[in-house]
Parts: structure tokens; C-alpha cells; sequence
């Protein structure tokens, strides 16, 4: 599949980055998350791998996913909320594994990237969207946001995926 390059990190920055364990993952979104620890986060975090079988499903050359201090401070609650599309903390600390267990993902054919979703357990009628932007380096930089079901109707929207069984029932 043949993705948009959004943004690229810079290689030295990434190259030796190991997936960052849960403690390092929670610290992360408490620091940015709260404007006085902002500076004490990491730029750029490696949070999963995705499983293989959905790389090969998604036809991709690589599988390293990593969030930005900048992406995540965009996608922060307090900003979100005020378009109802804010993720719960809890709901970001399930990030890294639900990617890494991912046996689904919707290709987006009008902007070119990739979204695994997840669901919202507080509204059946929601649900949780992680997208997928690919830099030039072949890295994937998430972003987030929350939305009715009855978007997963978009045309432009393809499943794919290594499993018969949907990700959300």
C-alpha cells in the first residue's frame, strides 16, 4: 500500500529507540498531558510494533509506530473535549497494546494512511479511532480521536486484516 508521507522523523532520533515499557508509556502522557512536566517528556516515543500478520495483511514495509510530544499534546484531552472527540487516559494507556494485538485496520483510500479503532467502553455508539501517518523514513506517527460508529460507513474506508473476525463486534 502506497501511504502519504505526512512528516518524517529524524533518523537519529528514532534509530536506537526501544518500544517504551508501560511505566515509561504512563509517564509520557502524565508529563505532556500536565502543561508544568511538559519539558520533562521525550520529544518522540516508540510505543509498538505492528503484529506481523497485519503488516503483511496491509501490505506495508515496515511496522514501528511512535508518537510525538507534539502530536499527543494535540490530541490531549482538554483540547479534544471541546469537539467531543477526547480520548480518556485510560483509553490512551491501551494504546501500545491494542496496536500490537490489532488483527483489523481500515485503509483511509482519500488520505492515504491507515486507522486501527477500538471500542469506547462509556458510548456503544461510539468509537475510538488510532490513525496511522507514515513518515518518509518508513515510520508510523499516531494521532487519535473519538467518533459516531455510522462514520465507518465512508466510502473511502477499506477493511483489512489477518483474521475473519472483525475487531469491534
Amino acid at each position: 500500500m502506497k501511504l502519504k508521507a505526512y512528516k518524517t522523523l529524524k533518523k537519529y532520533n528514532v534509530d536506537h529507540l526501544e518500544i517504551a515499557k508501560e511505566q515509561e508509556y504512563r509517564d509520557f502522557i502524565a508529563n505532556v498531558w500536565d502543561k508544568k512536566n511538559y519539558e520533562k517528556a521525550p520529544n518522540i516515543l516508540k510505543i509498538a510494533k505492528l503484529a506481523p500478520k497485519l503488516k503483511k495483511a496491509l501490505g506495508l514495509e515496515f511496522d514501528e509506530v511512535f508518537l510525538t510530544k507534539k502530536d499527543l499534546s494535540h490530541f490531549r484531552t482538554a483540547r479534544k473535549a471541546n469537539y467531543n472527540q477526547a480520548l480518556s487516559e485510560v483509553e490512551m494507556l491501551e494504546i501500545p497494546s491494542i496496536i500490537t494485538h490489532a488483527k483489523n485496520a481500515y485503509i483511509d483510500t482519500r488520505h492515504k494512511n491507515f486507522f486501527i479503532i477500538f471500542a469506547d467502553k462509556k458510548d456503544n455508539t461510539k468509537i475510538n479511532f488510532i490513525h496511522f501517518n507514515a513518515d518518509e523514513l518508513g515510520n508510523y506517527i499516531i494521532t487519535t480521536k473519538k467518533a459516531d460508529r455510522k462514520v465507518l460507513n465512508d466510502k473511502h474506508y477499506k477493511q483489512v486484516g489477518s483474521g475473519i473476525e472483525p475487531h469491534i463486534p
